[in-house]
């Protein structure tokens, strides 16, 4: 049995505008995406042995995680065996998660990631960065941005990625309410909505690369957000409590419904940390950092 473990990631939208609607039906973005300490704990393990053959098994310490074709892990295992034609042996995934499911912080797209990067490494690495990130974009949109990490501009579908200057060092306090949204009902009700306030990608390159948290917060935006507040007014409660405790910005990330605030005082974040875990007791929350370029094989 061989075995490889890494950490994935989750992320976070310091921006995100959404361009309009391709004729195959996804949307265009253009966003900047950021990666935090929050992670989930991912082992990848091949029975050389051939005792389970084609088998690829999921372990998860979250019940209703699905442990079939519907967890992005368990995808991106069976495009690598597609695409590289190596023999699966018998596949064995856990993952200790962390990051909330369903709540535009791509922990599903990370472990997909991840489970790339460790079966490149189990089976000699044959493939190269980019036939990496082509087979991620097959499992997802996020996903290719989850094999890198750190500060990136996406665009077309999410798939085309420019590294951006470094977030500067601060505090990253991040709520996730009880209720979920589906994302595909999102970019449909964003499609018949007026936006009034869009991101300025080119201010919020100039703001990271200055490297002053507060021009980074003054830049964050999320066209998505009026959408789901309509859906999850706790988001607007959350945003509210950040802002009233200090964050420099609080704003939704991805289609939600998960809000970030940064803060530059720890103990003004862990202050709004506390009030929400008192009085919105179902809410998650997290008090993360940046985190920079990685590779989860560390």
């Amino acid at each position: 049995m061989r075995t490889v473990s890494c950490k994935t990631y989750a992320k976070i939208n310091l921006t995100l505008d959404v361009r309009g609607k391709n004729d195959d039906g996804y949307h265009e973005v253009e966003m900047v995406m950021q990666s935090v300490s929050l992670h989930d704990d991912l082992t990848v393990r091949l029975d050389t042995r051939g005792r389970c053959a084609d088998s690829i098994r999921i372990r998860c310490n979250l019940p209703y995680v699905p442990r079939d074709e519907r967890n992005t892990a368990y995808k991106a295992a069976l495009l690598f065996f597609e695409q590289t034609g190596i023999e699966n042996t018998g596949l064995f995934i856990d993952i200790v998660k962390r990051v909330p499911v369903a709540a535009g912080l791509a922990g599903g797209s990370a472990n997909a990631a991840g489970v790339l990067h460790c079966l490149n490494r189990l089976c000699g690495r044959p493939l190269g960065r980019r036939e990496l990130a082509e087979l991620a974009l097959r499992v997802g949109a996020d996903v290719p941005f989850c094999l890198t990490g750190g500060t990136c501009v996406a665009s077309g579908i999410g798939e085309r990625l420019t590294p951006a200057p470094p977030m500067p060092r601060c505090h990253i306090l991040i709520a996730k309410p009880p209720k979920s949204v589906k994302t595909r009902e999102i970019y449909e009700a964003i499609d018949r909505c007026e936006i009034v306030r869009r991101p300025d990608t080119a201010a919020m390159l100039a703001a990271l690369k200055s490297s002053d948290a507060a021009q980074v917060a003054q830049q964050c935006c999320n066209v998505m957000e009026e959408v789901t507040s309509a859906r999850v007014p706790e988001i607007l409660e959350l945003e509210r409590t950040f802002l009233r405790h200090g964050a420099l910005c609080a704003v939704m990330s991805g289609s939600g419904p998960s809000v970030f605030g940064i803060f530059t005082d720890f103990e003004a974040a862990a202050r709004a940390r506390d009030e929400v875990k008192r009085r919105m007791r179902r809410t998650l929350c997290f008090l993360e950092r940046p985190v920079q370029k990685f590779s989860p094989m560390g």
